[in-house]
């Protein structure tokens, strides 16, 4: 079952450094993205060609080579399934119902079940044990699809009648979230060093064979699972995290007991943990607990986090839903993969604010905003010494006092009244602005003068001497 190649490969200790992947402790936007454009997509395709081409399970059916391995395997899917024929009761649960199809370069034909998959898998844990790791690792990424680019073309297909035989070739134009290798070496390493995959009954195929077969069956169950969009404990991510529990437990991680309670549980799948990953790919999986790491440093260095309080700026505001740890103290943001429009830009660009987005984060973005954690104590924040101090000069009058002439108005940070007029703002002024302030009275001082607790302090000193 070896494979032969002509060109070098990757050793195993390269092979295992090019593998190596970080991912966030939450769902990403872009895994999200490709799942429900994928199950949208495919769906649609598959209902529109049914009722197009009349088809039927068993009567007439399509069969679409959607991969050629490098070595010639075909991998294709093939519709209407099983479970678009009516139930009991004249229901059609999954109308797209299709099923992946994989002919070697034996021209053997696989069509197997997910229970047949567990049992592929537990026998290759027992023969390729030191390939396992990067197997799981694999099996990672396929469930987030980190792998997947969007692709567009047209494929060759074929209508297949109720004997299983081909009775017109054509070709069918899909775009869709394709597993894709780019770099030709990894793919030829990852071959060679799993060596072929035993499939049962005198079967083997390519690793790669076996990953796009593996993703067009995940594909199906995403697909069922297709109103829970962003819902991990169904579909493609819970079913790879399956297949890396049996791994898991055959190396003692977690205990039989324990892993039948998992199953029981989440109804048929088993989930991991973080630390399950990895261990069963070898540390090759680094998921980076990102919340915990800064909630518990912000703890300790006494950082307040806020994770509903919302930024006033007269019209501009950062969104509620956008924010979901806030720093105050060092002018932080750290959002969850949601989008800021221009206007929140600009407020927090004209504020000093800095903001991460969750989704973002690598060992070393996270390193930096570590660092910024623990330098926040020292930080200089006008808007808190401000609230803070004007309390203790109550004879100066202060408030967020619009300053209109005609139609232009001036909306400044907040007002003084003392022995003279101050408006302290949160931008230079335009020269009609500073005219406008020169005929009401107006001084200005910019948010950005003031350095130190002891600049406003003087400040106020200055409105009651």
């Amino acid at each position: 079952g070896g494979i032969k190649m002509d060109y070098v490969v990757y050793d195993m200790d390269t092979l295992t450094e090019k593998m190596r992947i970080e991912y966030p402790d939450e769902i990403t936007p872009q895994t999200d993205e490709k799942r429900n454009y994928n199950r949208e997509r495919l769906i649609e395709f598959i209902d529109d060609d049914i009722a197009r081409n009349a088809l039927v399970c068993g009567v007439k059916e399509r069969r679409v080579e959607l991969y050629t391995t490098s070595l010639g395997e075909k991998i294709y899917i093939q519709y209407p399934g099983i479970f678009s024929k009516p139930n009991r009761n004249g229901e059609v649960r999954f109308s797209y119902d299709f099923r992946p199809i994989c002919i070697n370069d034996s021209l053997q034909s696989i069509d197997l079940k997910f229970a047949d998959i567990w049992e592929i898998i537990d026998g290759y844990i027992t023969d390729h044990k030191d390939f396992v790791p990067i197997l799981n690792n694999l099996l990672f990424r396929i469930g987030r699809m980190t792998d997947h680019q969007l692709v567009e073309k047209d494929y060759d297909s074929e209508l297949i009648d109720q004997n299983g035989r081909g009775v017109l070739s054509d070709t069918v134009r899909i775009k869709m979230y394709c597993l894709k290798y780019i770099d030709e070496k990894v793919r030829a390493s990852l071959n060679l060093h799993a060596r072929k995959i035993n499939m049962g009954n005198g079967v083997f195929i390519s690793l790669e064979a076996f990953l796009y077969y593996l993703d067009c069956l995940i594909q199906i169950e995403d697909c069922k699972y297709k109103e829970k969009a962003i819902d991990d404990t169904h579909g493609r991510i819970a079913t790879s995290d399956t297949l890396m529990v049996i791994y898991a437990y055959r190396i003692g991680k977690i205990r039989l007991s324990e892993l039948l309670q998992r199953f029981v549980q989440r109804r048929g799948i088993a989930t991991c943990t973080y630390d399950e990953y990895k261990a069963v790919t070898h540390n090759t999986v680094n998921i980076l607990e990102i919340k915990n790491r800064i909630e518990n440093l912000c703890q300790e260095y006494d950082i307040e986090i806020n994770k509903t309080k919302k930024i006033e700026n007269g019209i501009e505001s950062i969104k509620n839903d956008c924010i979901r740890i806030q720093i105050p103290q060092k002018h932080i943001l750290i959002l969850n993969g949601d989008k800021l429009d221009v206007n929140e830009k600009t407020y927090l660009d004209r504020n000093g604010w800095r903001w991460f987005d969750i989704f973002s984060f690598d060992t070393e973005s996270i390193g930096e905003l570590e660092r910024i954690i623990i330098d926040a104590p020292d930080y200089f924040d006008f808007h808190i010494a401000f609230e803070k101090i004007k309390t203790d000069y109550p004879d100066v009058i202060t408030r967020k006092q619009t300053i209109v002439k005609g139609n232009t108005k001036i909306k400044p940070y907040t007002t003084i009244k003392g022995l003279e007029k101050i408006a302290i703002l949160q931008e230079r002024p335009t020269k009609g602005a500073k005219k406008i302030l020169d005929e009401k009275g107006f001084k200005y001082r910019l948010i950005s003068s003031f350095k130190k607790e002891e600049d406003i302090i003087e400040l106020f000193e200055n409105q009651i001497k």
